[in-house]
């Protein structure tokens, strides 16, 4: 059973991530140090930008499920609109359309598909309790909210379902709407952002051109390399601090 609250980066992946990190910390460690072996130390902070990424995919994968979410909803309302239409039929179609709609490889209609092929193969299995399931393996509150929702009204008032499927379906579109707000005002300031971040590394790229040994104090003595290694951790911490800052207002 897949954790959505976890991600596990492909071998490719990987390599090119590590690739990438090395590679931007080896230069960076160069420009503030003018010494291979300080460049060399730079990448201990590598698994830095590494568990950053991963949370970054942590958030796209979720990001994706609760969109799919939102398109099954919203067919399984319209599937439950007919009279007496049970809730295992309404999922069935639901899946149907999502399946025509979504490529394969997307998460939320395998998993769609594992639930229901569960429910057919043993019937001691409700469908509302692979959702539960389900949702707490997504860690997205939307769909454990929804989940938990579905089965209260199986035990108690099946009659009630399609109000709250229909109910679930507009909250989820409010909130994904507010979403891409949030996203496109937040990208209007990213390049900003980046730029601001690339700053000290450019303007000391400058200056080691344009300057020749005149800035040589900072990187021959100890307190040049102090304060450069100051600079430098401030620089990454307030990168790392930033786009933490971006993906946790972006979504979810």
């Amino acid at each position: 059973m897949r954790n959505y609250n976890k991600y596990q980066f492909s071998l490719s992946q990987m390599s090119m991530w590590l690739l990438c990190d090395c590679s931007v910390m080896f230069v960076l460690g160069y420009l503030f140090f003018k010494s291979t072996v300080l460049a060399l130390i730079c990448l201990a902070a590598v698994p830095l930008f590494v568990r950053l990424q991963k949370k970054r995919s942590i958030i796209k994968q979720k990001r994706d499920l609760l969109e799919t979410f939102r398109m099954f909803i919203c067919s399984l309302s319209a599937a439950m609109s007919g009279t007496g239409t049970s809730v295992e039929l309404a999922v069935k179609e639901a899946y149907k359309e999502l399946a025509d709609m979504c490529p394969s490889t997307d998460c939320f209609v395998k998993e769609l598909e594992n639930i229901l092929m569960t429910v057919d193969n043993n019937r001691a299995k409700s469908i509302e309790n692979e959702f539960e399931s389900f949702a707490q393996r997504t860690g997205l509150q939307d769909i454990i909210d929804f989940a938990s929702v579905l089965a209260s009204c199986r035990r108690s008032n099946a009659s009630s379902i399609p109000h709250i499927v229909r109910l679930t379906s507009g909250m989820i579109s409010d909130k994904l709407d507010i979403m891409h707000e949030t996203k496109v005002v937040i990208s209007e300031n990213k390049t900003e952002f980046y730029m601001l971040m690339a700053a000290p590394s450019a303007f000391l790229a400058f200056m080691g051109a344009t300057m020749g040994n005149f800035a040589d104090v900072l990187y021959n003595t100890a307190g040049g390399r102090i304060l450069m290694a100051a600079i430098l951790a401030v620089n990454i911490g307030c990168f790392l601090y930033g786009v933490n800052v971006i993906d946790d207002d972006n979504v979810l």
